[in-house]
């Protein structure tokens, strides 16, 4: 959402609420809270390359936590982009195998995604990128 020069990313869940400002291009925010992640919500959201890595973590809280980390860069990134959910969220892949998660794909080089979990189980992302 833009505005006066300023672009404007929000998000909540749980008792979170995220908020995001730039005045350099476009920003989205996402956060989630914990949740149970089943196979069949992984499969509908995830590439294959994430869906493996997702799989590779053991059942329960290690996987749940891969699912959001891979979840909020995608929503930031469709949020800033303005595409939102009309984008089948397997179509936008996420690489997590460095020390932070990274656009991949064409177009996605201009964005910086910045992650990090503020409590226990909780995932933040937040996405800037060019003016659209």
């Amino acid at each position: 959402m833009a505005g006066a020069g300023i672009d404007v990313g929000l998000s909540h869940s749980g008792g979170w609420i995220a908020a995001a400002t730039t005045r350099s291009g476009c920003v989205g925010v996402d956060i989630e809270a914990p949740r149970p992640v089943s196979p069949a919500l992984a499969r509908r959201c995830l590439a294959d390359s994430e869906l493996a890595w997702w799989e590779d973590a053991p059942p329960g809280r290690a996987r749940a936590l891969r699912f959001l980390q891979l979840w909020t860069a995608k929503e930031a990134y469709l949020k800033a982009t303005g595409a939102g959910l009309s984008t089948d969220p397997r179509d936008l892949e996420i690489d997590v195998t460095g020390d932070r998660p990274v656009l991949a794909g064409d177009g996605t080089g201009s964005w910086e995604v910045s992650a990090w979990s503020p409590a226990p189980d909780t995932w933040l992302t937040v996405c800037t990128g060019p003016r659209r």
